[in-house]
Parts: structure tokens; C-alpha cells; sequence
């Protein structure tokens, strides 16, 4: 047991070490002259951004955690930071510090949200991106499923950055002047209006599940035991109009069906059933059914033009 305190001991020794050395790159350069540091708090720091403008960021009132969860990021956040970050570039065309509170979920997020800056704004590649931070990377922490109890996975920033650049790469996702509505976005991403994302424009949209509610009103609220309030239900007659103006042709259900379906197939809607136990991973058999309804909803692209 001795040994095993004793080598315990030296673990943790190690990762404070690591952690130590790794707050030695703050002010961290990013870009240009844009920096990352944590807000300095002893009075020895105070001097540690001395000629740098601030923009002082606290990550944990842009996201909405379910559990303990702590990001990353939506789009519509993503956007807004850009957006900010272009703001302040601009105020500040000299050494611009983005700060955040000294926390490793607040030190994650800053650097989740400049990595997709520098993936959406200045068109870096996944690997430029991830050496920028590695000098941090013993600060850094894997993002967590929101469901209580032990992980068995991990959620990197490269994870993250890989598949905005693999959506950018794509055409889904597009930050150029008029090519991203941030209020549509907004808007349907409010769990008071719709809950709902398009995960890939034209193709799909992913939203929360309807029910049938006890009254014929699009929506009801539900309250906590206390009486506060807890979080909204929509019918399906409140995502009907939405889903014919995205176009949707098919809705799967992948829990139990709560609603009666008829309201979507009146709207021109099919809909398949394709039930597994939510917070697991689709059984094999459901996977293939999804892939298969998907593939045959696909659009086709256009045949060659004959040779002539």
C-alpha cells in the first residue's frame, strides 16, 4: 500500500509539473497578434499582459449545460465568437490578449473556440491548429457526454476541430458574408421555439422528440415539483410548418413514439420507427435501417453529360 501511495504520489507530482510547465507558454500566441492567457490573479501576474488590449471571455454563460457537461460550443456560438473576435481584431490591430477565467473548463473552451476561428476565418488545417495549442496541452480537458455517472469516452478539441473542417470542406457549414443565419439559427436552436438543428442544409435536421399534449395548443410547459419552470413540449403540429418549409420528406422516430403520427403524414411527411434505449448506441440492425432510409432520400447528382 505504501508503494502504491508513494507511486500515486509521484503521479500527481508529475501532472502538476506538466500543468506548471505548461502555464509557462501563457501569454500562448495563437495568430498574428492574437494571444490566450488566463486572467492573471496574484498580484506577482499582474504585469503579465502590460502592453496587451483584453477581451475578456467567460465561456461558461455561452453554453447551457445539461449535467456536467461543459461544451463545446453550437454553431450559432461559434459564429458569434468569430464575429466578436473580427470585432476586436479590428479595434485592436495590436497585441490582443483573449482572457478567460484561470479554470480548465473556461482555458478548454477559449481554445475550442479560437481553433474554430482560425479553421473558419483563416482557413487552418486540423494539424496547424492542434500545434498551436500543444505547448497547453496538459491544461486542456476532453469534453463528456451529458449523461450522468462514469465517461467511456473522450471528446478532444481535434475531434471537434476535425469535423468543423470536415463540414466546411463540405459546403454544410459556411461563414462567408450572407451565408450563415445567425437569428434563423438562433431561433430554431431555442429549446422555447423549436429545439431543432439541420445537420446537413438541404438533407437532414435533427430535433427534439413531440408528444401528444393534453390540449390542443402547439406547446405546453412543464414545471419542476417546486413549481418552477422545468422546460417546454411541443406537439406535431407545432414542427409540421417547420419541417415542410425545410423540406423534409421523412421523420424518423428513434424513441417511443409519444405522438401520434398522423399530423406529419397529413403534411406529406412519412414516418419510420426506428425505437433503441436513448444514451446507448444504435444497435447494428438500426443503424443500417437509418443509412438506407438516408441513402434512398439522398439527392442524386446530376448524370455526365453524354460523350459525344
Amino acid at each position: 500500500l505504501d508503494r502504491e501511495i508513494e507511486r500515486w504520489g509521484h503521479a500527481e507530482a508529475h501532472n502538476t509539473h506538466l500543468v506548471a510547465m505548461a502555464s509557462m507558454h501563457f501569454p500562448l500566441l495563437v495568430f498574428d497578434s492574437v494571444y490566450l492567457c488566463p486572467a492573471p490573479k496574484a498580484s506577482g501576474q499582474s504585469n503579465l499582459l502590460d502592453g496587451f488590449a483584453r477581451f475578456y471571455v467567460e465561456t461558461d454563460s455561452w453554453y447551457e449545460p445539461f449535467q456536467d457537461d461543459f461544451g463545446p460550443m453550437n454553431l450559432g456560438t461559434i459564429y458569434s465568437f468569430c464575429t466578436l473576435l473580427d470585432r476586436e481584431i479590428e479595434r485592436q490591430p495590436n497585441k490582443l490578449a483573449v482572457t478567460v477565467p484561470d479554470d480548465p473548463k473556461e482555458i478548454t473552451n477559449a481554445s475550442f473556440l479560437l481553433g474554430t476561428y482560425l479553421i473558419m476565418k483563416r482557413d487552418k488545417g486540423v494539424d496547424a491548429v492542434n500545434a498551436i495549442f500543444n505547448p497547453i496541452r496538459e491544461l486542456i480537458l476532453s469534453y463528456r457526454d451529458v449523461s450522468k455517472g462514469p465517461q467511456n469516452f473522450h471528446l478532444h478539441l481535434a475531434d471537434c476541430w476535425g469535423g468543423l473542417a470536415r463540414a466546411k470542406q463540405l459546403g454544410w457549414v459556411n461563414f462567408a458574408p450572407g451565408r450563415f443565419d445567425a437569428d434563423e439559427y438562433a431561433s430554431l436552436d431555442d429549446p422555447l421555439n423549436a429545439d431543432l438543428h439541420e445537420v446537413i442544409p438541404g438533407e437532414m435536421v435533427a430535433f427534439r422528440g413531440p408528444r401528444d399534449l393534453t390540449t390542443s395548443a402547439p406547446w405546453e410547459d412543464v414545471a419542476r415539483p417546486d413549481g418552477t419552470f422545468s422546460h417546454r413540449r411541443f406537439s406535431p403540429s407545432h414542427y409540421a410548418p417547420i419541417l415542410v418549409q425545410l423540406r423534409v420528406k421523412l421523420v424518423v422516430r428513434l424513441n417511443d413514439p409519444q405522438y401520434d403520427a398522423a399530423t406529419f403524414r397529413a403534411a406529406g411527411m412519412a414516418v419510420a420507427d426506428l425505437f433503441y434505449e436513448d444514451c446507448t448506441e444504435p444497435p447494428v440492425d438500426v443503424a443500417s435501417k437509418f443509412l438506407a432510409l438516408a441513402d434512398a432520400l439522398a439527392p442524386r447528382p446530376a448524370p455526365p453529360p453524354p460523350r459525344r
